[in-house]
């Protein structure tokens, strides 16, 4: 992870996008190789019984990504 990341840059969208009723998830997980350190999970919400995954090294650019994802969801 870049030694410049700030989780706070991320929480207002995240915390956006649980009060719109999904659920969002961020692991850690020490029995992986660094490449999938950290995992975002995304479900509920504008994603009905759909569901956003996804496995990497950077957790910044899966909460990007996450992000983009959620937003881009229409509102039906």
């Amino acid at each position: 992870m870049k030694n410049n990341f700030k989780l706070e840059c991320y929480w207002k969208n995240i915390e956006a996008i649980a009060k719109d009723g999904a659920s969002v998830i961020i692991k850690l997980d020490g029995q992986r190789s660094k490449d999938n350190f950290y995992s975002v999970v995304l479900s509920g919400g504008k994603l009905k019984d759909g569901f956003f995954r996804k496995d990497g090294a950077e957790l910044d650019l899966l909460l990007k990504e996450l992000i983009a994802y959620y937003d881009s969801l229409s509102n039906y």
